[in-house]
């Protein structure tokens, strides 16, 4: 009985991970419309499926951003909400290259460094201060 409410917790704080993910995605999506809608592009906003290991797959919403005439400029797709160091990750792919974005709060990851005055003491501080 432990194990089932164990995992019923487990999928629950995954569920709202996930929430929090696309609703994150869904706002910076809707700033990307903002910045571009004086430029003469088209920006479609599509639907994909993301697969993660804690909370199975589910539909995301993509951004695909095209010149007037077609020519695809850049897919902008979400990742995972589950990724090393951050809360979320989204890939943006184009001709010149590929990307990724990461929503990293409080600063990103930690650091960690040994005390100089006392080198068996750990000390933690944020790796990006003031962002």
């Amino acid at each position: 009985m432990m194990i089932a409410e164990n995992e019923a917790e487990e999928y629950q704080v995954a569920e709202q991970k996930k929430q929090v993910y696309l609703t994150r995605v869904n706002q910076l999506f809707g700033n990307i419309k903002n910045w571009l809608k004086n430029d003469a592009l088209q920006i479609e906003q599509q639907e994909i499926a993301v697969t993660e290991k804690f909370t199975g797959t589910y539909p995301a919403p993509t951004l695909l951003i095209s010149t007037q005439t077609g020519e695809r400029l850049v897919d902008i797709k979400p990742r995972g909400a589950y990724t090393l160091l951050a809360e979320g990750m989204i890939d943006v792919e184009g001709e010149f290259g590929y990307e990724h974005i990461t929503y990293m709060v409080d600063g990103g990851p930690d650091s960690y460094k040994a005390n100089p005055q006392n080198p068996v003491q750990i000390l933690t501080e944020q790796r990006f201060k003031e962002i």
